[in-house]
């Protein structure tokens, strides 16, 4: 299927779950594209679908700074999308070539204006990494010897006790190398 649009020329970007695609399509091939059996929509991707919905109610406070991750749709396009917000006078903290994703700093009413930039595919809330590391004080650890949770089992949980399985064992019916 994917070849098949290929073929009518449109460029797969970024795969959508689930069984979409985000493509570059010449207007002229739009309409052999959307008769294709399997298509069940063909348009537009506009600013709406690349803004993430946690950074619309940051966009009340319209002057507040706020700390997001640019992903674009390929690495080629980095560098003109860098220039961009240069000009926006968005500050670049980081950009990870890899995975095509700038890490930057803008005021919420930038947040429009950035959707319609050529090669932004997503903009979302940037969150920093916690550490999770915590540092154990003396009166954290306790000088106790942790029970051993098996010691209290009679037998009962498993129902060995009431299916009487002891006298199996005892008789050398294990349950290993056999069938039942």
């Amino acid at each position: 299927m994917k070849q098949q649009v290929k073929i009518l020329g449109a460029t797969l970007l970024e795969y959508v779950p689930n069984n979409g695609f985000i493509s570059k399509i010449n207007t002229n091939d739009i309409e052999r594209i959307k008769e294709l059996p399997f298509v069940n929509w063909v348009g537009s991707f506009t600013k709406d679908l690349k803004v993430a919905s946690e950074l619309t109610t940051q966009l009340l406070n319209r002057q507040q700074k706020i700390m997001i991750n640019i992903k674009v749709f390929e690495l080629t396009e980095l560098d003109a999308v860098k220039r961009v917000l240069n000009q926006m006078k968005i500050t670049i903290h980081g950009v990870m070539s890899m995975s095509g994703v700038i890490l930057a700093e803008a005021d919420a009413s930038q947040i429009d204006e950035l959707a319609t930039i050529q090669g932004i595919s997503w903009i979302e809330k940037y969150y920093p990494i916690e550490s999770l590391d915590y540092q154990m004080n003396a009166e954290d650890i306790s000088s106790e010897q942790p029970k051993n949770p098996l010691d209290d089992l009679t037998g009962f949980e498993s129902g060995t006790k009431i299916l009487n399985v002891e006298s199996a064992y005892t008789k050398g019916l294990t349950g290993r190398s056999q069938i039942v």
